[in-house]
């Protein structure tokens, strides 16, 4: 069950939310304020935040880069009551993966949903596979630089041994 925090201002959105999700099959924890948002996020990982943008207090779009800052692996959905294609632009180009205008259809943004966590799960998967292959080549560059340093000094031994014997072997000459 992937856990998603809805945030409005509006009651009636977030019990909208809440029953939709849940019967789409995800946890959905509401809040109603970023303040109150802010206290859940630091308590319990969310896989998606759905965020409005006109909220008394800090708006979506001031609480969006905190969140992005704070919890990078939580994907961020803006919602909101206007269609405005500027303020679209900017939460995309601020880090939000969606935006939904309201009143949204439940089936549609359920989609909208999967997507994000798709995309969420790749960029998890990425960075967990740069993590293990920074990992293993520091791992194998340990490896390489042991064997030059045993190459090295059996080199050295060769080399002495070579000398010794040159010069053991130079008087009877």
């Amino acid at each position: 069950k992937v856990s998603i925090l809805a945030v409005d201002d509006e009651a009636n959105i977030r019990e909208l939310l809440e029953r939709g999700l849940a019967r789409a099959g995800h946890g959905c924890v509401t809040a109603s304020s970023a303040g109150q948002a802010a206290q859940l996020l630091q308590r319990e990982a969310f896989a998606v935040v759905l965020l409005d943008i006109m909220m008394p207090g800090k708006s979506g779009l001031e609480f969006l880069s905190e969140i992005l800052f704070q919890y990078p692996d939580t994907g961020v959905i803006m919602m909101t009551g206007l269609a405005e294609t500027a303020t679209a632009v900017k939460a995309m180009r601020d880090g939000a993966m969606d935006y939904v205008t309201k009143p949204f259809n439940l089936d549609e943004l359920t989609i909208r949903i999967e997507h994000a966590l798709a995309r969420r799960d790749l960029f998890l998967q990425n960075r967990d596979y740069q993590q293990n292959l920074e990992r293993m080549v520091a791992e194998r560059t340990e490896q390489l630089e042991q064997r030059v340093r045993e190459v090295t000094a059996l080199n050295r031994l060769l080399q002495e041994h070579l000398h010794q014997h040159s010069q053991v072997v130079a008087p009877d000459q």
